[in-house]
């Protein structure tokens, strides 16, 4: 098991351990020259978060806006990154073949006190992606 708890690869869906629900659709959010390169879900405590459902996110980013409205302080994520195959709706919205690997990103975002806010699934084209990574020993 991993740092972000089991994983079920036929649904592409993790069986998160955090108290948190679905927020908002999987769009294609992020685009560079007019193409979608990837696909980002994020999952947050509907209770502490109702408010979002309404809020204008196109006019700012997710981050700044849990900052400004919610009074919540970004610490730190837990990341895992591996690749995977799409899915044939994941391959259609992001312009790929169905045997075009993917990287697949899984965050839980933590608060300056140790709080888990978020969840993110993030399917990226492995195309118009670079991961760099530093590592200290």
């Amino acid at each position: 098991m991993g740092i972000l708890g089991k994983f079920d690869a036929k649904s592409n869906r993790r069986e998160c351990k955090y108290d948190v629900q679905a927020f908002g659709e999987v769009i294609p959010e992020r685009q560079a020259a007019g193409e979608p390169f990837a696909l980002e879900t994020c999952y947050l405590s509907a209770a502490q978060f109702s408010g979002l459902l309404s809020a204008q996110l196109q006019k700012a980013s997710l981050f700044s806006t849990l900052e400004r409205d919610y009074g919540v302080e970004l610490g730190y994520s837990d990341e895992e990154v591996d690749a995977t195959m799409p899915d044939p709706r994941t391959a259609e919205l992001l312009g790929v073949s169905k045997r075009e690997p993917l990287l697949r990103i899984r965050q839980v975002i933590y608060s300056t006190k140790g709080v888990v806010i978020l969840y993110v699934l993030g399917l990226y084209r492995s195309d118009r992606h670079n991961l760099v990574i530093r590592r200290y020993r």
